[in-house]
């Protein structure tokens, strides 16, 4: 059973229940009910019931490079 809580902020934003960074397209859960049922393993996977996946990526950027260039920077950085 979900409880309803007090209200929070975290990272400005009210009523995130978690905070960090995710990547465009994928929609932060601003409620119990979406948390549990995006972010947690679920009865599909009885052995890891609870638990949750990590994805991390490593780069390395030569920003010395970067910052020479010629090209405007949101050109060669963005968000795709």
């Amino acid at each position: 059973v979900i409880e309803e809580g007090v209200s929070r902020n975290y990272c400005g934003v009210p009523n995130a229940i978690i905070a960090g960074r995710f990547n465009d397209g994928v929609e932060k859960p601003k409620d119990p009910y979406s948390f549990y049922g995006n972010c947690l393993i679920g009865y599909d996977r009885p052995t890891h019931l609870g638990g949750s996946y990590l994805v991390m990526q490593q780069c390395a950027f030569d920003w010395k490079s970067i910052h020479n260039s010629s090209e405007n920077l949101s050109l060669t950085i963005g968000r795709n």
